[in-house]
């Protein structure tokens, strides 16, 4: 192999050494897959608390009817159930690793 063979291979190797050891630095670095459904569902009723408060001052202002209003509320309505629903998942995942700990 040529000088500028060589140098272009190990170039390539760690270029791959450095992309592989740098998924492994961030996959160990993110959450529980848990944790994050909670905190998306967290986010998503934020945002929907927001779009119900927006469009039920743009109904008082009578620049939003009240079908958007109702969309808005079902839309908060479902985020809500779906936090309590990630709520009721994490407890039971850190339920089921107490137990496997042995502690209660």
């Amino acid at each position: 192999m040529s000088g500028w063979g060589l140098f272009v291979a190990v170039g390539a190797v760690l270029l791959l050494a450095t992309a592989f050891a740098g998924n492994l630095v961030a996959s160990r670095r993110r959450r529980t897959p848990r944790l994050s459904v909670y905190e998306t569902s967290r986010r998503a009723l934020s945002t929907t608390a927001n779009w119900l408060r927006v469009s039920d001052e743009n109904h008082a202002l009578g620049t939003a009817s009240t079908n958007e209003v109702v969309d808005s509320y079902t839309a908060y309505v479902q985020a809500r159930v779906a936090q309590y629903d990630a709520i009721r998942e994490l407890n039971l995942a850190l339920l089921a690793f107490r137990l496997a700990q042995g502690r209660e």
